[in-house]
């Protein structure tokens, strides 16, 4: 298997707690696991390189992604919204990425004491969309650079208390960007 296919597990109406193995998925299409919430683990090898809109929207209760997105070179709109519970995850995307969707992590890690660390190694091609990490309660570290951040990306982001050099390489900081990050210490140079 190579590709897992626009909503082939969505909606579903039984218990899917785990999906593992899939030494050569490249692609999860669009809606394909959407909506699943019994769904609690993804544990795909780092093959995966494109993750589709509303992939793992609404699965919520998914805490663990594992390695799923280490070689992943596009997010899309919504992919991983309302995942409520990922929690624990240190997160590294690579230089290789170019697109962070809309929406893509909005309202993740918000129940609990869940946290996410997410690491943007050298994306300096990348663009991270609209609101693509708002609402996402326990991200508390971002770190590494980006070529363009869309409106409203972190906003919301409460615990989030460390950008490191996320700024670096952007020309303009939109509107609404940081809203609401209350923990938040921006040094600009």
């Amino acid at each position: 298997v190579t590709k897992i296919g626009n909503k082939a597990f969505s909606p579903i109406n039984y218990q899917l707690p785990k999906v593992s193995g899939g030494a050569n998925i490249t692609t999860i299409g669009a809606n394909a696991f959407k909506g699943l919430t019994s769904l609690t683990t993804v544990d795909l090898s780092g093959t995966v390189t494109s993750i589709g809109e509303h992939a793992f929207d609404g699965c919520t209760g998914l805490s663990g992604i594992g390695s799923l997105l280490n070689n992943v070179t596009e997010i899309g709109d919504y992919a991983f919204q309302d995942c409520e519970y990922l929690d624990g995850e240190y997160i590294n995307l690579n230089g290789a990425i170019t697109y962070i969707g809309d929406y893509a992590f909005n309202n993740c890690a918000t129940q609990g004491e869940s946290y996410l660390s997410m690491h943007f190694n050298n994306l300096t091609n990348a663009s991270i969309g609209y609101a693509a990490f708002s609402k996402c309660l326990g991200l508390n570290t971002i770190n590494g650079t980006v070529s363009s951040i869309g409106t409203g990306a972190f906003a919301e982001c409460e615990r989030l208390s460390s950008i490191g050099t996320v700024l670096d390489n952007v020309t303009e900081i939109p509107s609404a960007v940081f809203y609401g990050c209350t923990g938040l210490y921006v040094s600009l140079t």
